[in-house]
């Protein structure tokens, strides 16, 4: 049983039982997993092994989903922690997260808009950042339920009462435009997945 990367066919995987890309932690345990051959033999056809690693939380993996009613994970991040469940997105390259809460900060504090929307907005950190730089109406929208909780979590958790968190389909975002948002005094923040914007996305944006 193969363990590691697609080819260019998302098909065919490479074997690899090491990580350059990853962080040491995950790479320590990877290779210890890859030496076991209880493991290997544990994994199955189209099955999905993630590795995950925090500095609060440490390195941990699971196979297809996180067990059960697992705990949030907490990552380090210039606006502090911030919770994330187990089994959705987070950049994962911390270097990475920093440069855009950077990028992000200096546009926004540029444009000075009145409200900001946050579309696929995750545990929230870029709408975290616009009510920190004193945005007066930060909505989050994303179609995770679960990540949504974390998001408003995190908004309680700072005092972030101009965020507003909403689960939903971006599909549909002028569904949830208030009527008070001025769309001209208003700035649409997309961090979209990587398969990338679909056609109605783009149309409700237009």
């Amino acid at each position: 049983r193969n363990l590691g990367y697609f080819l260019e066919d998302n098909q065919t995987v490479i074997d690899i039982d090491d990580c350059p890309l990853a962080c040491q932690p995950i790479r320590d345990l990877l290779s210890e997993q890859c030496r076991d051959p209880g493991f290997k033999h544990s994994l199955r056809d189209q099955m999905k092994v993630t590795f995950r690693h925090t500095d609060h939380n440490g390195v941990m993996f699971w196979r297809n989903r996180p067990p059960a009613h697992s705990s949030w994970l907490k990552e380090q991040t210039s606006l502090g922690l911030v919770s994330v469940p187990a089994g959705s997105f987070f950049q994962v390259n911390p270097r990475v997260t920093e440069i855009l809460l950077s990028k992000v900060g200096t546009l926004l504090k540029k444009i000075g808009p009145a409200s900001v929307i946050d579309l696929y907005c995750g545990c929230g950190i870029l709408a975290l950042l616009a009510a920190e730089i004193g945005i007066e109406q930060v909505t989050g929208i994303d179609n995770d339920a679960e990540t949504i909780k974390a998001a408003g979590y995190n908004a309680q958790q700072r005092n972030a009462s101009s965020c507003c968190f909403i689960t939903g389909n971006a599909d549909k975002l002028s569904a949830y435009l208030p009527e008070k948002i001025n769309s001209a005094h208003t700035t649409l923040l997309i961090d979209p997945p990587r398969t990338g914007l679909g056609n109605k996305t783009r149309m409700a944006i237009d």
